[in-house]
């Protein structure tokens, strides 16, 4: 996740970058985001979540800049659903910006 977003933020070719990563990262988080949520393991289900928050705020600016408001507004809201689930308050704050800023020009 973190190489994700250090190549959204540094890369002269972050769009076809993003185009080629994201839609594996959006299935691997996927994947353990439901094997977390039927395990017993609190700590690992919340770490979890956390990356799927930071992964569903990085799709919906990418989806808003390709121009999918209608994808980037449903992104926005699985961050924010990630972020609460998580119990982590910086990532719901990041998540209610990010729906908010998709909210503003659909």
């Amino acid at each position: 996740m973190e190489a994700a977003w250090r190549s959204w933020q540094t890369s002269g070719t972050r769009f076809t970058e993003a185009a080629e990563t994201l839609p594996d990262l959006v299935a691997d988080i996927e994947r353990a985001a439901r094997t977390a949520r039927a395990g017993n393991d609190p700590a690992g289900r919340r770490a979890v979540l956390r990356t799927a928050a930071d992964l569903y705020c990085l799709l919906r600016s990418y989806l808003r800049r390709t121009g999918r408001v209608d994808l980037a507004t449903i992104a926005a809201d699985r961050a924010q659903r990630a972020a609460e689930d998580a119990d982590d308050p910086l990532r719901i704050a990041a998540a209610q910006w990010n729906l908010g800023a998709v909210s503003r020009i659909s």
